[in-house]
């Protein structure tokens, strides 16, 4: 990882903070060792609710009645209680992430869940006058859009996953490590056809209990091994908790000392300084917001300084 990260920093020409990126850089180089063409099973996840999030969802649409600050207080104390982990998805992330997005409302949740910062975050990250301005946009108005046609809540996750993370993160991410190794990578989920028709498909026959994808993973029986089809969903992850706490730490303490920090004057080093020690320090897991802003930093470095 350390030896390809910098070529990894040299295809971002925009900050991108999906670490994820490694590792299909890696497989991508991987693969065009004995292929030029490869399928990609992008699409599965956003048009078959695929992901955790889409659970949370459903979790929190079963109590529904409850107001949000009752939710949270409990959650609250369910999360002191936790150890810190680095372990990728570990309960204290879920919770964590679950918890920061009972703040919003259903146009807005999702993006809470998934995304680093929220506005009310940013506020405080940025120095007066540089926080971007409606940073929700998109997702609002693909909320909007898809409950102006008729579409059930999560049918309106789903597009905005499609309008959003998909495009702007997932596509982009699969495009730039492919390309960087000359492969081409195909997305059959993605055929026009197929799309439209998945669209189409009842949200009770993708999650179904609390069974994601459940209709694929029916139509694949007997196609595929049956343990493809059971294994627990793992994402295409890496240790970036332990990276940054151990190999990548003195790139990190760098990427944010004060002289640095003011001299760009975009960020407030206070606050990045109490998240940093927050993390280094194992008194919580903010890996998300940690990476995300030191991916910035070195996108700055490379491309602004």
């Amino acid at each position: 990882m350390l030896d390809v990260f910098p070529r990894i920093a040299d295809l971002l020409d925009e900050h991108f903070a999906d670490s994820s990126i490694i590792p299909t850089y890696l497989v991508s180089r991987f693969t065009r060792g004995h292929v030029k063409v490869a399928l990609g099973g992008d699409g599965g996840d956003e048009f078959f609710l695929g992901y955790p999030s889409f659970l949370a969802h459903k979790i929190d649409s079963v109590f529904g009645f409850v107001p949000p600050s009752a939710k949270k207080v409990p959650l609250e104390l369910f999360l002191r209680c936790l150890p810190v982990s680095d372990e990728y998805m570990s309960l204290n992330f879920k919770a964590r992430r679950f918890l920061k997005g009972l703040d919003y409302g259903q146009d807005m949740r999702h993006q809470a869940w998934i995304g680093s910062f929220t506005p009310r975050e940013q506020e405080s990250l940025f120095l007066d006058g540089k926080t971007p301005p409606d940073i929700y946009e998109t997702t609002i108005r693909a909320f909007r859009e898809s409950a102006a046609a008729g579409a059930g809540p999560l049918d309106r996750a789903m597009y905005i996953y499609v309008k959003t993370y998909m495009t702007d993160d997932i596509l982009t991410k699969v495009d730039r490590a492919s390309m960087a190794n000359s492969l081409e990578v195909r997305a059959p989920f993605l055929d026009t056809d197929f799309t439209g028709f998945a669209s189409g498909v009842p949200s009770s026959f993708k999650l179904r209990n609390m069974k994601m994808k459940w209709i694929l993973k029916e139509a694949l029986k007997g196609r595929l091994p049956a343990d493809t089809l059971t294994k627990p969903k793992r994402g295409f992850a890496v240790p970036v908790a332990q990276w940054l706490k151990e190999d990548l730490r003195p790139l990190l303490v760098e990427a944010f000392s004060r002289k640095k920090i003011e001299r760009e004057g975009i960020f407030d080093h206070r606050r990045i300084d109490s998240m940093a020690r927050y993390f280094l320090n194992n008194r919580g897991d903010t890996r998300k917001e940690i990476w995300a802003l030191f991916m910035f930093e070195i996108w700055y470095d490379k491309w602004m300084k």
